[in-house]
């Protein structure tokens, strides 16, 4: 339980449903390690929790994996900061920590056969004759769908997985929520990341750990240097750049970490920040049945959805395996394609099935 109203409406629908359960609320953050220690809400959360579950009557836990979280999460997203590109760390945090080392330890140390949480995505079971795991489905809200999130998450780990919310919308929840009198229902849901503090930008936050590398704003249409900026490894692709003294809004469209420089073009729809396809490492890819579906491992195109970032709805495209790489293309053009960054593809008869995910390149 994270002490949000998800998680806190998860435990009631299965205490409703009979179930023994045990609450165990997690801490990814060791405050000593920042500074915008008044901002995090973890001592907040972690209360209520225990007010929830004081009101279920179930007994609950809180567990530190704040050096598991370093090591495998926050780490190597500081390595592919440092080169200039943009990690998903909610997804390595998903794949390595919550149905990795946390779920291990909630089912050992209390004995429990089935581990549920909070997240709005679904399970498909395959008839019991063909034989694979339980498959991720998307949630039935498309605006809350965290299947984005949960793509690289090995197929093993869903074996027992309960999601309660993935047919319902989010609204249903809240609803739900203040009928049964929980103290979260009207509780806001978390945007980003909580260690990072209210007072301070992400770009503020990641200098406290690499060195960015500083130089100039650069028009991608006439090469005029426009205004310094900090450093190279503070922006990411399509994100809007603030450039002294200019009143027409520019948006980062590619970054040359040697030299420093970042390329700015004027508008969000600019061609340059446009593209057809993408690709990405087959061998860095977590398929959701263990291996590449039959079509791509028989070199054929095979239709898919897809999502690129979690704000966006699931799109269509071809995609192909050549060589060791994927490569799909779009049916319509993509804005900001940035490297590292999370593709989830979805197939099924009605598209809703994640194949599986990995980074792209």
């Amino acid at each position: 339980m994270s002490g949000g109203v998800d998680s806190s409406v998860t435990a009631y629908l299965l205490k409703q449903q009979g179930y023994d359960v045990v609450a165990v609320h997690m801490r990814n953050w060791d405050r000593s390690d920042e500074e915008g220690r008044e901002a995090c809400t973890a001592d907040a959360d972690w209360a209520d929790v225990q007010r929830v579950c004081r009101q279920l009557q179930i007994p609950c836990h809180s567990v530190n994996f704040s050096k598991e979280y370093w090591h495998d999460v926050f780490a190597p997203s500081l390595d592919v900061f440092s080169q200039g590109n943009t990690p998903n760390p909610d997804a390595l945090c998903n794949a390595r920590i919550k149905f990795g080392a946390f779920r291990a330890h909630a089912l050992a140390t209390h004995g429990a056969a089935l581990f549920a949480t909070g997240h709005y995505a679904q399970l498909f079971h395959p008839p019991p004759q063909q034989g694979p795991p339980p498959r991720l489905r998307a949630a039935v809200d498309p605006i809350k769908d965290q299947s984005y999130f949960l793509a690289t998450v090995p197929w093993e780990a869903l074996r027992g997985v309960i999601f309660p919310l993935g047919g319902m919308m989010k609204g249903e929840v809240r609803e739900l929520a203040a009928r049964a009198g929980l103290v979260t229902a009207a509780k806001k849901d978390s945007v980003g990341i909580c260690f990072v503090g209210q007072r301070r930008s992400f770009g503020g936050f990641l200098s406290q750990y690499i060195t960015p590398t500083p130089g100039d704003f650069v028009c991608g249409q006439t090469g005029a240097r426009l205004g310094p900026h900090e450093g190279v490894e503070l922006y990411t692709l399509g994100q809007k750049a603030r450039i002294a003294n200019m009143a027409a809004k520019w948006f980062v469209c590619a970054k040359r970490q040697r030299s420093g420089d970042v390329v700015v073009v004027p508008g969000t729809e600019h061609p340059a920040l446009m593209c057809g396809a993408l690709t990405a490492d087959a061998a860095a890819f977590a398929w959701g049945a263990g291996a590449a579906p039959r079509a791509l491992a028989e070199g054929r195109a095979m239709r898919v959805q897809y999502k690129v970032r979690y704000r966006s709805g699931r799109e269509t495209g071809t995609v192909r395996l050549r060589g060791g790489l994927l490569h799909l293309e779009f049916d319509k053009p993509e804005r900001a394609i940035t490297p590292h960054q999370l593709l989830a593809l979805y197939g099924g008869p009605e598209f809703d099935i994640c194949l599986g995910g990995g980074p792209i390149l």
